[in-house]
Formats: structure tokens, C-alpha cells, sequence
């Protein structure tokens, strides 16, 4: 009796542990994500080609909800503005003296009245009027003695509403005026 005890536990231990068939195999899962990412660009695109004046690169704007575009201010940077731009067009900024700041969503300006800035994580986050912009980690360039400091910010994450745009490689330029 204890040995059919035995046999009948040690069975019943191996068919519980036998092997699991039912993982999926590597490459359908790279094919099913290079499937979902052709679909978002060709999204993209299709959005983009019907909204008037904006020009998307994929390289350097990906929407993670195709109904959001930002599109560029006709402003520089000055003393006293934190200036964020992208192939050398400015698509945000804010003024630290008025306090107060704008960005270009879908042709409708909004304004920024909220500010902050974390130097030990290089990390800015501005918002108002609906609209949250989280600007992680940026790599500053070592200064030369000038009144700007300047930086990249490899992806920054704008919010409006339930809508999300991812922006990648955007340039930073803070002059603070002391």
C-alpha cells in the first residue's frame, strides 16, 4: 500500500509539472510588434497628410494617439525663456518673467502658467489649459560661459486631454535672467 502511495503521488507530481506548450514563439511576437508599428505610422501619416501646415518626420514625432500635432511658434529664445525646439523650430517655450508660456496644438495655441524644473534629474515639466508636457532626463552640454544653458531631451511626452504625442530629439535652451 505505501508503495502505490508513493507510485501514485510521483505520478500525479509529474503530470502537474510537465512542460507548458502554450508560450508563443519569439519571432511571431517581433512580427505582431513591427505589424502594430507600421499600422500607428501609416495612422500617423494619413492624419498628418489632412491637417494643414504641419509636416510630420517619424524620426522625431510619434503620437501615441494619431489626433494630437504640434506645430512651430515664430518666437526665439531671450533671456529670461526656456526654449524648446526641434530642427531648429521652436514648439514650445516659457517665459520665466511673466511666467507664462505657449504651444501650438492641432492650429489652437494654449498657454502654460505652471512651471518646474528638477536640475538633479534634468527635468522639466510645464502645464495649463488642459495641457502637460514632461520633458525627462535631458543631456546638457557643457557650458562655455555663456547666459544659456543647452540640452536634448531624447523623448518628451505632451498630454492634452486623453490625447498623448511623444516627440523625440527636442532641444532645450534655458537663459535664466539673473
Amino acid at each position: 500500500m505505501r508503495h502505490f502511495t508513493f507510485i501514485l503521488i510521483t505520478s500525479l507530481l509529474v503530470i502537474s509539472c510537465g512542460q507548458n506548450d502554450t508560450t508563443q514563439k519569439e519571432p511571431a511576437l517581433k512580427e505582431r510588434e513591427i505589424s502594430l508599428k507600421e499600422k500607428e505610422f501609416a495612422l500617423q501619416q494619413k492624419d498628418s497628410s489632412t491637417t494643414p501646415n504641419v509636416k510630420t518626420d517619424p524620426a522625431t514625432q510619434v503620437s501615441a494617439t494619431t489626433a494630437l500635432t504640434v506645430s512651430p511658434l515664430n518666437i526665439d529664445g531671450d533671456l529670461g525663456q526656456v526654449t524648446f525646439s526641434q530642427k531648429e523650430q521652436t514648439i514650445f517655450y516659457y517665459n520665466l518673467k511673466s511666467k507664462k508660456g505657449k504651444i501650438r496644438l492641432n492650429g489652437v495655441d494654449y498657454i502654460l502658467n505652471k512651471y518646474a524644473f528638477n536640475s538633479s534629474a534634468g527635468s522639466y515639466t510645464l502645464s495649463g489649459e488642459q495641457v502637460t508636457i514632461v520633458a525627462p532626463n535631458c543631456k546638457f552640454k557643457e557650458s562655455k560661459g555663456g547666459d544659456c544653458g543647452y540640452g536634448k531631451f531624447a523623448v518628451v511626452t505632451i498630454k492634452l486631454g486623453t490625447d498623448i504625442l511623444i516627440l523625440n530629439k527636442v532641444e532645450v535652451q534655458d537663459c535664466p535672467d539673473y
